[in-house]
């Protein structure tokens, strides 16, 4: 029995249709977007592996034809030498002597030019992403014994200035913020309402309070207390048991860790 699919409009039988053909262009074009996607550092080895080879085949090239300074043989290693200089250095390529040697080391200088152009940009690169997601509160919060937040409203600043004077007799307190505002919001609207941190260290982090990933990058289960905001909205006070289950599934144990949790309706 033939297997039957939907290809291009027609129903055309499995066994009829022919496997597809790439071209080497094609698959290394392929295998470069894969790399891409999987950060800087497997690039820059890539980068490694082919600023090596380009190298060996000038050096070699140089080698084989004796074009070295002067347009006189050089050992297959000092081509490689050379090489490896201009590719770092396109300044070097200014005293060379001799017409092919001048020429090879262009053509060298050149490929330097652009590999170093490009590992300028990856780590540029890098760095703006790393930016952006400090920006956005997304890193790790490596405090241990510190207060922490769920959630944001209006009173979310006096709880911190009221934090901020509890902590005055302790050494190096923290205080860690974690909601679905961005960390410039909440630092401007603190700010804002002119609380003074004196020796405490507020760390605010932009995520789900209810996601076991942001607590743990919150180090949940080594606060020293937890406060639980009920959100200026409607569904305030399910936010708010939602939010303690989490801390609840994800391992808080309440009796050695105290939690204030915020309920709007005298009801529940």
């Amino acid at each position: 029995m033939k297997v039957i699919e939907w290809q291009r409009g027609l129903f055309m039988p499995t066994e009829a249709r022919a496997r597809p053909r790439f071209s080497p262009v094609q698959r290394v074009r392929y295998r470069f977007d894969n790399a891409l996607t999987r950060g800087i550092s497997l690039i820059l080895v890539w980068l490694g592996v082919v600023t090596i080879a380009v190298l060996m085949v000038m050096a070699f090239i140089s080698w084989i034809w004796s074009i070295g300074p002067n347009d006189e043989g050089v050992p297959f290693w000092e081509a490689f030498w050379l090489a490896l200089t201009r590719t770092l250095d396109p300044g070097t390529f200014g005293a060379d002597a001799g017409l092919r040697f001048r020429v090879l080391m262009l053509v060298v200088t050149l490929i330097g030019i652009f590999i170093v152009a490009v590992i300028i940009g990856l780590v540029s690169n890098a760095i703006d992403r790393r930016l952006e997601s400090l920006r956005e509160g997304r890193s790790l919060v490596v405090e241990t014994d510190h207060t922490l937040i769920l959630g944001y409203s209006q009173k979310v600043p006096a709880i911190v200035r009221e934090l901020v004077e509890a902590n005055r007799s302790r050494s190096h307190p923290a205080i860690a913020i974690l909601s679905e505002r961005t960390p410039s919001e909440v630092h401007d609207e603190i700010r804002a309402q002119g609380v003074d941190l004196h020796n405490t260290r507020l760390v605010v982090r932009r995520g789900n309070p209810a996601s076991m990933e942001d607590l743990a990058r919150l180090n949940a289960n080594f606060a020293r207390s937890i406060i639980v905001v009920a959100p200026e909205d409607d569904s305030a006070d399910s936010l708010v048991v939602k939010n303690t289950l989490a801390l609840k599934r994800f391992g808080v144990d309440f009796v050695e860790t105290p939690a204030v949790i915020e309920i709007t309706d005298s009801a529940v």
